[in-house]
């Protein structure tokens, strides 16, 4: 079979014919550049699926209404200026600016995480990060190719090549049925491992975790070595094991996609338009 292209999005919506189904199937199982496309398809309608649209202010509807009651007056030379060309331009370019202003305001807004929830394989994820430990002083090679992880960061899964101030990426692997971005990092001397993960953080089983800020992110932490971090932004849950200190955590969780807490009005906007531009990028 073919790669699924354009067609990506119908088999995610399941509308491809019965035989076309089981094909793509059996070509996502030994093609990486499809599953890829799928996992990008199945992000976007997440995201999309919990967007609402927005509704027009209660203090704009109640001045429409009061409309009706006001009486016709002759029309004034301000009025009959508005109305002209250049006008009606200026008050459109307006007007379409604030429209962006508002949707960013509203879909800026912090609401529950999209998506299914998921409980992060935190004890899984501290023996990958054992058996990195033990092989750090081999030559780690890449598992995935650049193209591969640009294809990825398109999607909306975060693949940086370095980290904190130290942290530079020496290993990237799709794991757990390519369910899972498995993102290794090291300084030559300390380790820290990123998972990544579509779906919304179920915290409801995360044993010895206690709800923390660092910064401005709310994450779930649990001591010990090694030191794991878990949240979940844009409907991607993220998880950090790391034998590095909680100082040297706070710089890479600041470079990371986060649920903010105590956002202002201004910091709301900027995440609505962070928001709309990624849907836009993926679309």
């Amino acid at each position: 079979m073919a790669h699924l292209g354009s067609e990506a999005a119908a088999y995610v919506d399941g509308q491809l014919p019965a035989p076309e189904m089981i094909a793509a199937r059996h070509h996502l199982r030994e093609c990486q550049s499809c599953r890829l496309a799928v996992m990008q398809q199945e992000t976007l309608k997440i995201r999309m699926k919990h967007v609402n649209a927005p509704e027009p202010p209660h203090e704009l509807l109640a001045s429409l209404a009061r409309l009706k009651d006001k009486g016709i007056e002759p029309e004034s030379r301000w009025a009959r200026l508005c109305r002209s060309a250049p006008a009606r331009m200026t008050v459109a370019l307006v007007s379409a600016s604030a429209v962006v202003v508002a949707a960013a305001y509203m879909f800026g807004v912090s609401k529950e995480p999209a998506g299914d929830p998921v409980l992060p394989s935190v004890d899984d994820y501290a023996l990958a990060f054992a058996g990195s430990e033990q092989s750090q002083t081999q030559a780690i090679m890449h598992t995935m190719s650049n193209t591969s992880l640009a294809e990825l960061e398109a999607a909306g899964w975060p693949c940086p090549a370095s980290l904190g101030t130290r942290f530079d990426r020496v290993d990237a692997a799709l794991v757990d049925n390519d369910q899972v971005v498995d993102l290794t990092f090291s300084d030559g001397r300390q380790l820290l491992k990123l998972f990544e993960q579509s779906g919304a953080l179920d915290v409801s089983g995360l044993d010895g975790f206690v709800p923390e800020t660092i910064g401005r992110t709310e994450v779930w932490v649990r001591d010990g070595i090694p030191l794991i971090a878990t949240w979940d932004a844009d409907g991607v849950v993220f998880t950090v094991v790391t034998d590095a200190s909680r100082d040297e955590l706070a710089p890479v969780i600041a470079e990371l996609p986060a649920r903010e807490s105590g956002e202002g009005p201004l910091d709301r906007v900027g995440n609505g338009l962070d928001r709309m531009t990624s849907w836009l990028s993926a679309a």
